[in-house]
């Protein structure tokens, strides 16, 4: 009945810790793309792995902040491994978008996409990621593609900077479909009927 459910109050985009986390990080203009996980577990460790396989296919503009624990930690200028963070939103916060990678169909996908989108980041996925996405749609609140062109995607979007519609997009498809304060409503008026 209830897919996923979004604290849309509580995840909301923090300008300062935006500027404080991305000055701690060493992350001045670049585009910060985020992975989050823990990483060492089979759904989320294909998402790592991707990227690691794929980082030259992106723009060397875009650097990407990995989020969770993970034990496989390649040096790269262009990949920050934050481990795992008590301030979540605050880390989301320091994205100008989320990749959503997955090989084998989860409910975790679906979290990823709703509190990114709550927070008004735009959010790329593969089409295993995005298939419990029910009430969202490609181009116009997130991005969906196939593995391979997954790079050129972002890179193309990034570009024309067109990811900020599609994010506020994204926020408004949380607040409708996947708030905290729109289920605690409708399960108390279906409680009233019962």
């Amino acid at each position: 009945l209830i897919p996923t459910l979004v604290d849309t109050e509580k995840f909301k985009m923090d300008i300062e810790k935006r500027t404080t986390i991305r000055k701690e990080l060493g992350i001045s203009e670049n585009i910060v793309i985020g992975l989050v996980g823990g990483f060492n577990n089979d759904y989320n460790r294909p998402s790592l792995e991707y990227l690691h396989n794929n980082l030259n296919d992106f723009d060397k503009k875009i650097k990407f902040l990995v989020i969770g624990r993970t034990s496989s930690q390649r040096i790269n200028s262009r990949i920050i491994y934050a481990g795992y963070v008590e301030d979540y939103v605050g880390y989301l916060s320091a994205l100008a978008a989320l990749l959503v990678y997955r090989t084998v169909p989860t409910d975790g996908a679906i979290n990823r996409f709703v509190e990114a989108m709550a927070m008004g980041i735009p959010v790329f996925a593969n089409l295993v990621a995005s298939r419990s996405m029910d009430y969202a749609t490609h181009g116009k609140d997130y991005y969906i593609c196939y593995d391979e062109g997954i790079p050129k995607m972002v890179n193309s979007v990034m570009k024309r900077n067109k990811v900020i519609q599609v994010g506020e997009n994204g926020r408004q498809v949380a607040e409708k479909y996947y708030s905290e304060k729109n289920y605690k409503q409708k399960i108390l008026e279906f409680i009233k009927i019962c």
